[in-house]
């Protein structure tokens, strides 16, 4: 009986915050917050395109060549990214940060966020040697010979130099 009685409530409290979901859900203009997401992505992307796109570019390639040395680097922007343009989304809609500058640092964050996710796959797509060295090396002998230069994993060209 006392199983019971648990299921019971834990059933009766379920279905409440599902009954508040879908109040929530239905009294929510998400037709709004999608027009905002697209001004937001509009308003950032005239002036992002000047640097920003660059300068996301070049941290996300950045991490993957220095994945040896830190590992966890290309996950940590891509969450990140994703955190950052979350944070600048909700403080333009709550008057936190004005729409001039959160728009751009929305642009950039969701940049670095898709450049990070698309190598963290690729890492994984190339197995060890991605997970490894960086998917940039295992793509191209450039890359891993600029890591061995940079003295970032040891090679055939260190162990020539020594």
């Amino acid at each position: 009986m006392h199983l019971d009685q648990f299921l019971g409530q834990w059933i009766d409290r379920l279905l409440e915050k599902f009954q508040q979901a879908i109040l929530w859900f239905h009294d929510h203009n998400f037709h709004q917050d999608i027009s905002q997401l697209k001004d937001l992505l509009d308003k950032g992307r005239d002036f992002a395109a000047l640097w920003l796109h660059l300068i996301s570019v070049g941290v996300a390639f950045t991490s993957d060549v220095l994945k040896p040395r830190a590992r966890l680097f290309t996950k940590r922007l891509m969450y990140g990214g994703a955190g950052g343009s979350v944070a600048s989304f909700f403080g333009i809609r709550y008057d936190i940060v004005p729409p001039e500058i959160g728009a751009d640092f929305f642009v950039f964050c969701v940049s670095v966020a898709i450049l990070s996710s698309v190598l963290l796959l690729l890492q994984h797509a190339k197995g060890e040697e991605g997970e490894s060295n960086g998917a940039l090396a295992a793509l191209s002998p450039r890359i891993k010979l600029l890591q061995e230069k940079l003295g970032i994993i040891e090679g055939t060209y260190s162990r020539t130099r020594r």
